[in-house]
Formats: C-alpha cells, sequence, structure tokens
C-alpha cells in the first residue's frame, strides 16, 4: 500500500464518519467547511508553526503538542467535510501524480 492508498482510506473512514453526522448542526457548518477547506487547511499549518515557535523556544514537548494539535484540527476538518455532503473521492486531489506516463515508485 502506498502513501497515496493511505491518504484516500483516512480521507475516506473521516469522511464516512462525518457523514452518519450530517443531519442537523454538523451538516450546516460541514458545507461551509467543505466549501472553505483549502483556506482552513493552511490556517491550521500555520496555527500549529505558531503554537510550535511561540516565544521562539522550540522543544521536543512543544513539536509534539503542536503536531497532535494540527493532525487534530485536519481530522475534525476532514469529518465536518463529509458531514457537509462528502469529499473529494472522484476529485483529482487523491489521484498520485503521473509523470511521463509512469507512476513514481
Amino acid at each position: 500500500m502506498n502513501m497515496f492508498e493511505v491518504r484516500a482510506r483516512l480521507s475516506d473512514g473521516l469522511e464516512d464518519a462525518g457523514a452518519a453526522q450530517a443531519t442537523g448542526p454538523a451538516g450546516e457548518a460541514g458545507s461551509w467547511v467543505r466549501a472553505n477547506a483549502q483556506w482552513l487547511r493552511v490556517a491550521v499549518g500555520v496555527l500549529g508553526s505558531i503554537v510550535l515557535l511561540w516565544g521562539n523556544e522550540v522543544t521536543v514537548q512543544r513539536l509534539l503538542w503542536s503536531l497532535l494539535l494540527t493532525v487534530a484540527l485536519l481530522g475534525a476538518i476532514q469529518v465536518l467535510i463529509g458531514a457537509g455532503g462528502g469529499g473529494t473521492r472522484s476529485g483529482p486531489g487523491l489521484q498520485p501524480p503521473v509523470m511521463h506516463g509512469r507512476l513514481p515508485r
């Protein structure tokens, strides 16, 4: 199993978990998150960097907390995308890049 298959399965699983909660407020919030997912992901990355670099004192503990925060928020975004009516399963984002007619190894 390559990296793209792992990403696709994880994404599908999180979206399926969100789809089970599509009725109610999660579905309404999910629609907004789905429409704004790209910049929300960038904002989560920036927030993780700020947490890591705050006070110019990078430690292993702070790195782990920053990583945990970033992964949790990215997971929440993916769950809300599922609650908002599905994600990018058929989109080109989950396809591995093709280089010169062959898949990279």
